[in-house]
């Protein structure tokens, strides 16, 4: 899978984008979905929310995970597990997506950091192994 994040100039303002050579049935990529469902949030809070999702996600992996752990944000969610996480709609049942819980740990990582340069890197590519 082959991610790109891009930033696009609107009236509102500048957004971060993503988008994915894997898309499901309909079109769309949940996990690039995922990363740019913000609610609007200014990149600072939003920052701090992708924060605690690379927290749960490190609980996810460590020994002591014992179950699934669950981080979500405005309208898409991630079901974390020690070696996959599933992310899908919290409006649409059957729109979902599975990836390995260590590269979505880098793709947050990634995204925190390019949001976070706002606008210093135009783009990025991030290739994923599964």
């Amino acid at each position: 899978m082959k991610l790109k994040f891009y930033w696009c100039h609107t009236p509102a303002g500048s957004l971060a984008f993503c988008t994915s050579d894997v898309l499901d049935s309909s079109g769309i990529s949940p996990l690039c979905c995922l990363l740019m469902d913000d609610g609007g949030l200014d990149w600072k809070t939003a920052s701090s929310w992708l924060e605690e999702g690379i927290a749960r996600v490190d609980r996810a992996l460590s020994a002591e995970a014992r179950q699934s752990l669950f981080w979500a944000r405005e309208c898409w969610g991630a079901e974390l597990g020690k070696t996959e996480t599933k992310i899908y709609s919290l409006l649409e049942d059957s729109v979902s997506e599975k990836v390995n819980t260590l590269e979505f740990r880098n793709v947050l990582a990634q995204w925190l950091n390019f949001i976070a340069a706002q606008n210093k890197l135009q783009s990025m590519e991030l290739v994923l192994l599964s």
